[in-house]
């Protein structure tokens, strides 16, 4: 059996830095990213940041509920 899970994300990005915010509950300024697998929950934290530990993340957003990401984008560069 494929476990799944109903995720909303927030997506902020300003000059110094970005903000990528998981929620498995609906949230006000969230959008809703669909019913994901694990598979696919990883795939979406890997573009939006490649050198994650993907099983841990993964981890955190089952036991916490939610997953905070903050990137640095003075150090970085994320257009590419």
């Amino acid at each position: 059996m494929i476990s799944s899970m109903k995720l909303w994300i927030s997506d902020k990005e300003v000059q110094t830095h970005r903000l990528v915010r998981f929620s498995i509950d609906e949230n006000k300024g969230y959008r809703y990213l669909g019913d994901l697998s694990d598979n696919e929950i990883k795939a979406c934290l890997n573009e939006i940041k490649n050198d994650l530990d993907l099983d841990k993340n993964l981890d955190k957003i089952k036991y916490f509920g939610y997953l905070h990401l903050f990137m640095d984008t003075t150090t970085q560069d994320l257009s590419v």
